[in-house]
């Protein structure tokens, strides 16, 4: 999205990018269409991730949809099955694919995408970044651009604690 993450030509990411994308043998092996484990993955899982927190509704949502066979996809599997082993994705700081699956006669892409006519460009030369380590606020960057809302955020302890303390003195006063 014309943002270029670190000091490498591309970048680690918490996120599963499924458009222009590869993967190994060993990852199909572990995926799961019918998300067999999900009965047992909380939304607390999400909370726990710094990529994910800010989002974690939205992709419970999305998840508990997908487990629940309410979107038809291949995707959230996909993207939950590297979630729960803790997988990274390398993710190039250049747009290198040009997705033409937009449009009226798409599948699953209607209307306009933040990610449609994208320019690509070409990687000339491969670094890679100093460290291995995933980046969060570029996870928190792609998500705010997919879904473009208010990330929910948790009152700080003092905050609830305060509500708590004068619903108390509320109800005290009834």
């Amino acid at each position: 999205m014309g943002k270029t993450i670190g000091d490498g030509s591309y970048y680690f990411s918490r996120l599963t990018h499924v458009w222009g994308w590869a993967s190994w043998r060993r990852v199909w092996n572990t995926y799961d269409v019918d998300m067999k484990s999900f009965e047992q993955f909380t939304v607390n899982h999400l909370e726990n991730l710094a990529s994910h927190a800010a989002y974690r509704n939205i992709w419970y949502r999305n998840l508990s949809a997908t487990f629940h066979q309410n979107i038809n996809t291949w995707d959230y599997q996909y993207a939950y099955c590297n979630l729960i082993n803790n997988r990274l994705s390398i993710i190039p700081n250049s747009n290198m694919i040009k997705n033409i699956g937009f449009g009226e006669d798409a599948t699953h892409t209607f209307g306009d995408h933040p990610h449609a006519n994208l320019p690509t460009h070409e990687i000339t030369e491969i670094i890679a970044p100093s460290f291995f380590i995933p980046d969060a606020q570029a996870d928190l960057f792609t998500q705010s651009v997919e879904h473009p809302i208010v990330p929910e955020r948790r009152k700080g302890l003092l905050s609830r604690t305060w509500k708590s303390v004068k619903q108390k003195l509320k109800d005290k006063g009834n």
